[in-house]
């Protein structure tokens, strides 16, 4: 996981860009999350809220941070897979992006 502030003139934004490898624990309580925070990232982990059928243990656990964190999920179970596997013919989609309400409204 690698974060970042930007500073403008009135406000701060946090970025955190995440890699959690399949089957590894999420460092998600290691983000400090702001009110002006986007956090986006290959999570490897399913959940009916971004498309999959089922959820897994990993889904459950960033479906619980989201609403812990307040932050909104970007990708709607709509959006067509970010992944697509050649070796094996699949898509998937691990990569998330969530923003606090603000940050998502740029105000």
């Amino acid at each position: 996981m690698i974060g970042t502030e930007l500073h403008f003139k009135d406000k701060n934004i946090t970025i955190y860009n995440c890699y959690c490898p399949p089957g590894k624990d999420h460092a998600l309580h290691a983000m400090n999350i702001s009110d002006q925070c986007i956090v986006v990232g290959d999570f490897n982990c399913h959940s009916p809220s971004w498309g999959y059928e089922n959820q897994d243990a990993s889904g459950e656990e960033v479906d619980d941070w989201q609403i812990n964190m307040s932050l909104l999920l970007l990708n709607s179970p709509e959006d067509p897979p970010t992944f697509h596997s050649r070796s094996w013919m699949t898509t998937s989609t691990p990569d998330l992006a969530f923003a606090t309400e603000l940050s998502k409204q740029g105000k």
